[in-house]
């Protein structure tokens, strides 16, 4: 190790260290270890020279300095030289090589899934975690597509891919149908619904609920990792729909592809029954709740544009009594210049209200995009997790209710002919043998069914877990609202102090002013109705 200490260590060697070792241990285990040097691209024979130096005992772990030495024998390898103490020494005092082992942050995601893996009940993501795995736009190509019959087709662009895929709202028809066929006890958000001839209105609806629909999709920690979901996601081709149906057509089920299937009954928590249950109601309750916000952020987006629209009526209506058609002739003014000043000043002031008109539709668009949309999509989240406990319910805790009822029908029926064998005639006999067989077959089947709503009941679980995670949603949607309103009224009042000398010169000082502008000046705030002496 000597060769190792004498070189300078590179500051990715700590930062690989802080990632691969856990908090509070000083121990990397050998899995964890040999599956970070894997992404090297070294041959299994080389990575296993590599981890017999940097483990010479054989404890299965090693410790910073192992670690270090592995790394810099990673780097001595890529470079074609041989792995060996003495290809160490020749880096006495000067700086160790760096191996090239991809990004951090997929180390990052390697580390988190050992955990994982080891501790299957656990979800182990955060909030932050989720959002990292991906986010997508969703934008309507502008006009329809189709010779015969018209279409909407839509753009969808991922981060994590950067790809730019055209979607038909049928190709997420299939997306859907094919996660419910293989991920049936999972969170699966729901569609929106399609349309003859629909407005552009609707469109606009439908396209924010399918950009929160692949995004609940693509940060699902299951679903990210699907081969169907990122296919979806970067297939570049035409007539996406079947070309996903005939890939995926034959791939089983969850319970039959997860290495969790079989050990369903272990991962299953013995009060995971009464536990659902008292979930349930927390979750069903903040849909309620949820709902009635979503609700008021509707209410909320929906002054500040009507404030937009008024004050867009403002600036056209008064528009028109500014403009030079109007009449302003000596028979309608008398000696009083009140009419041609007040013109004058109004048609000073027309581009301040438009400004100000342009400052609460920009304060309603970030509202409906911040407040809003992330409600909704938390919504999403409540919704499909309510469907989900329903599906089981009506799906395989049915199934399996029905299969121990065929079971226990079966069975009595073999007691009553065993009470007569000694009687039976040869067909009869015949037919209790063929019965055997059918309880036999059934004892399978009960058993897989039983497997699959322990299997059911486990995922049920994971996804309430799910649910906790995005709780966090709801504090970005309450603190997009906050400083929403800090930075949009900063700049709707800055628009309202930029008018107001224009209307302060709509009546000279010399007049009477009006009562709220008397009471701001004085630095009251009390309201003082017309006709009120100063």
């Amino acid at each position: 190790m000597a060769g190792l200490l004498s070189g300078s260590i590179p500051s990715l060697y700590r930062e690989i260290y802080e990632v691969l070792c856990p908090t509070g241990s000083t121990k990397i285990p050998q899995d964890v270890c040999l599956r970070a040097l894997s992404k090297s691209g070294l041959p299994k024979a080389v990575l296993s020279e590599i981890w017999e130096s940097s483990d010479p005992r054989g404890q299965g772990f090693v410790n910073r300095d192992g670690l270090y030495k592995a790394l810099a024998l990673t780097a001595i390898a890529q470079s074609g030289k041989p792995p060996t103490e003495k290809s160490l020494e020749s880096y006495q005092d000067i700086e160790l090589p760096k191996p090239k082992l991809g990004s951090l942050s997929n180390l990052t995601k390697m580390t988190l899934a050992i955990d994982r893996e080891k501790n299957p009940t656990v979800l182990g993501f955060t909030y932050d975690d989720l959002v990292a795995m991906d986010t997508l736009y969703l934008t309507v190509v502008p006009g329809k597509k189709g010779l015969i019959v018209k279409h909407v087709e839509y753009t969808l662009n991922s981060q994590l891919h950067g790809t730019s895929v055209q979607r038909r709202y049928s190709d997420f028809e299939a997306l859907h149908e094919l996660l419910m066929s293989r991920f049936p006890y999972r969170l699966i958000p729901r569609l929106p619904p399609k349309k003859m001839n629909p407005s552009r209105s609707f469109i606009e609806a439908r396209r924010r609920a399918l950009q929160r629909y692949i995004n609940l999709i693509c940060r699902h920690p299951v679903f990210s990792d699907d081969d169907a979901v990122n296919y979806f996601v970067v297939f570049t081709g035409s007539d996406c729909q079947h070309k996903l149906k005939d890939k995926f057509k034959n791939v089983p089920d969850e319970f039959v592809t997860s290495p969790n299937g079989p050990k369903a009954r272990e991962l299953a928590p013995l009060d995971m029954n009464t536990g659902i249950g008292g979930i349930r109601e927390q979750i069903k309750q903040m849909q309620s709740s949820v709902t009635e916000l979503r609700e008021v952020a509707r209410r909320i987006v929906e002054r500040s544009e009507g404030m937009s629209q008024d004050l867009r009526i403002f600036q056209k209506e008064l528009s028109v009594i500014g403009s030079e058609s109007a009449p302003s002739t000596a028979w309608t003014r008398g000696s009083e210049e009140s009419w041609s000043r007040v013109k004058r000043g109004l048609n000073g002031s027309m581009a301040q209200f438009g400004s100000l008109s342009d400052k609460y539709k920009e304060k309603g668009s970030q509202e409906y995009e911040g407040l809003y949309e992330t409600l909704s999509m938390f919504l999403a989240l409540l919704n499909a997790y309510h469907d989900l406990a329903e599906r089981r319910e009506k799906g395989v805790m049915r199934e399996h209710q029905l299969a121990i009822s065929r079971m226990h029908t079966l069975k009595k029926h073999q007691d009553k002919l065993h009470a007569r064998k000694d009687n039976l005639a040869p067909e009869i006999a015949a037919s209790a043998d063929r019965l055997e067989g059918h309880i036999m077959t059934q004892e399978d089947h009960v058993h897989n069914v039983e497997m699959r709503n322990y299997f059911s009941l486990y995922c049920l679980y994971m996804e309430s877990q799910l649910v906790s995670v995005n709780m966090d949603m709801l504090a970005v949607a309450l603190q997009d609202l906050v400083y929403t309103q800090l930075r949009t009224d900063q700049q709707v009042t800055e628009g309202w102090k930029q008018l107001k000398p224009s209307m302060d010169a709509l009546l000279p000082k010399r007049e009477i002013q009006s009562p709220l502008k008397k009471k701001y000046s004085s630095g009251g705030f009390e309201f003082s109705p017309p006709g009120t002496p100063p």
